[in-house]
């Protein structure tokens, strides 16, 4: 895999190709990559999920471990390796790494969702479906009523005693959209 002199091109095209079947070639690129010097944030944070699907846990969290180390302030790096954290059934950790994190309004779309969704998933895994509802009701704003979405909020929404609201949220995924119902008799021709 060769790659053009322009190092943030070349690691979103690796990002976007990146599937379990080649994270093998991602992670040659990218150790062709350091050769030429210090991987960026965002290097670190493509090794860090070539080795996650390579099935390689430990290794990816060393990888956007030492990749935060060099690069204190990437969020990006933060929401993975908190997202690896998560993978693992770490969710104490992933909290600890997100609770701090508040992204503006003007922070990319998938970033912001990313950080709501893992935060919000961590955060109920930790008992604190306060903060769980927070997040879900943000994410919800930005992304819409999806039905998962709708029913970690409900659950969130039982945890924190708001059974009414949990309620509403539970009718909202249940409810179809007006239709016309056809039964038997509609197929049947009148004569």
């Amino acid at each position: 895999m060769s790659h053009p002199h322009n190092q943030e091109a070349f690691l979103t095209q690796l990002s976007q190709e990146l599937r379990s079947e080649n994270a093998a070639t991602v992670l040659l690129a990218l150790e062709d990559l350091e050769r030429q010097g210090p991987l960026p944030q965002e290097g670190w944070s493509l090794r860090g999920k070539a080795l996650m699907l390579q099935h390689q846990p430990e290794n990816g969290l060393a990888s956007l471990k030492a990749g935060l180390a060099a690069h204190p302030s990437s969020v990006v790096l933060r929401l993975n390796l908190a997202a690896a954290h998560l993978a693992l059934g770490e969710a104490l950790k992933a909290l600890e790494l997100l609770e701090p994190l508040e992204l503006s309004p003007t922070e990319e779309f998938q970033r912001r969702a990313a950080l709501l969704r893992n935060r919000a998933r961590a955060a109920a895994q930790c008992g604190q479906h306060s903060l769980a509802v927070r997040d879900l009701e943000v994410l919800r704003q930005l992304e819409g009523e999806s039905e998962g979405l709708l029913w970690s909020l409900a659950q969130a929404y039982e945890q924190v005693g708001a059974l009414d609201k949990a309620a509403l949220l539970y009718r909202l995924i249940l409810r179809k959209p007006e239709e016309v119902i056809l039964t038997e008799s509609s197929f049947t021709e009148s004569s």
